[in-house]
């Protein structure tokens, strides 16, 4: 899940970006539910609960994928290095999670629109936002490398070619039942535009 970019392969300009992080896409309270809030961004829509943090960053782009918005139930932080060269360019030299470690009984999901030539699709084993999908929980490095005990992967292939959205998830225990059954929640409200 460490993503890292080459200097060479990712130079944002200064006016383009900001390093700082900048909140989801202005939440709005869910009609039915006052404790979940939405998100809408890309052809992708979905509703989380109101306490989990929204985050987004400009700078969290690479060739093949950005991260749309990252939720946790604990404080995030700019998850790219940066460095300003003479001429005022700002160059990514390596992007990791937004959560250096996950306290006992928080998460941190995160979102990404992914593309890659000739990508071969997981097998689907799931129905997500009426798309087949493929969920998969294996503990992974990442996950395990910020104290957590499970990890959920969501793969959703998009109209486009070669192209899915990913949704990963990182739990800490205790209180693992809770907390999945909220990823579990967010993912059957999952709405995908058509043509997305």
């Amino acid at each position: 899940m460490a993503r890292l970019a080459a200097v060479a392969a990712v130079i944002i300009l200064a006016a383009g970006c900001t390093s700082a992080a900048s909140h989801a896409p202005a939440p709005s309270a869910s009609p039915a539910r006052t404790t979940t809030t939405r998100f809408i961004q890309g052809g992708l829509t979905f509703s989380y609960p109101a306490a989990w943090q929204a985050a987004t960053w400009n700078d969290d782009v690479s060739d093949f994928s950005y991260v749309m918005v990252a939720l946790s139930t604990t404080a995030q932080h700019d998850p790219c290095v940066t460095s300003v060269t003479v001429g005022g360019a700002r160059i990514i030299s390596i992007c990791r999670e937004p959560v250096a470690a996950l306290p006992p009984g928080k998460l941190l999901v995160m979102w990404t629109v992914q593309g890659f030539p000739n990508w071969h699709e997981p097998v689907m084993t799931t129905t997500v936002g009426g798309r087949p999908a493929s969920e998969t929980r294996v503990m992974e490095s990442w996950c395990k490398g910020l104290g957590g005990t499970q990890t959920i992967t969501v793969v959703i292939p998009r109209s486009l070619a070669d192209n899915w959205y990913q949704m990963d998830a990182c739990l800490r225990g205790p209180g693992l039942t809770g907390t999945e059954g909220q990823v579990s929640a967010m993912l059957r409200s999952v709405r995908i535009a058509k043509g997305w």
